[in-house]
C-alpha cells in the first residue's frame, strides 16, 4: 500500500497558510476552541468578527482546483473515528452500518475511564491548558487593540 501523497495549500492568503506559519495556526484553531467554551460574549463577538475579517480575504479563482486532504496521519482518523464511534447512541450507528462491538466497546469504556482518571487528578490550571493560555492572550491582545489573530 502507497502512502498519500501529501499537498500542500495553494493558498494566495499567506497569513493563515498552515504550512508557513503552524505556531500561529495552532495558536488560532486553540484559541478558537478556548473563546467558544470559556470567553464572554464580547470576547466571541470580537474573535467572530476577526474570523470574518480573516475569510474574507480566502476565495477560489475560477481555475483554481478544488481539493481536500486531511492532515491528520491514517492512524489518527482511526482513532476520531473510534472515537466518534463509541459516543453515538447504538441505533444511530447501526442506521450508519457501522460496526461495533462488544471488544469495541470495553475498549471505549476503558478509554474514557482513563482520560476521566487523568482529568481528575489533574490541577484545574492543567486541565484547562492551552486553552487558558490562548484566552489570556486574546485578552492581552483586545486590551491593547490588537487583531484577535
Amino acid at each position: 500500500m502507497t502512502q498519500p501523497q501529501q499537498r500542500r495549500s495553494l493558498s494566495k492568503v499567506d497569513s493563515g497558510n498552515l504550512f508557513r506559519h503552524p505556531a500561529k495556526r495552532t495558536r488560532t484553531a486553540l484559541t478558537y476552541l478556548a473563546v467558544a467554551t470559556m470567553g464572554t460574549d464580547a470576547e466571541r463577538a470580537a474573535y467572530r468578527r476577526g474570523v470574518n475579517r480573516a475569510h474574507a480575504q480566502v476565495h477560489s479563482a475560477p481555475d483554481s482546483p478544488v481539493t481536500y486532504d486531511a492532515i491528520a496521519a491514517a492512524p489518527a482518523r482511526r482513532f476520531h473515528r473510534f472515537v466518534t464511534t463509541g459516543f453515538l447512541p447504538p441505533h444511530f450507528r447501526a442506521e450508519m452500518h457501522l460496526t461495533w462491538t462488544s471488544a469495541d466497546q470495553r475498549r471505549f469504556d476503558a478509554l474514557l475511564r482513563g482520560v476521566g482518571a487523568v482529568v481528575r487528578l489533574s490541577p484545574g490550571p492543567l486541565r484547562r491548558f492551552p486553552c487558558n493560555l490562548c484566552l489570556w492572550d486574546l485578552r492581552r491582545r483586545l486590551r491593547t487593540g490588537r487583531r484577535p489573530f
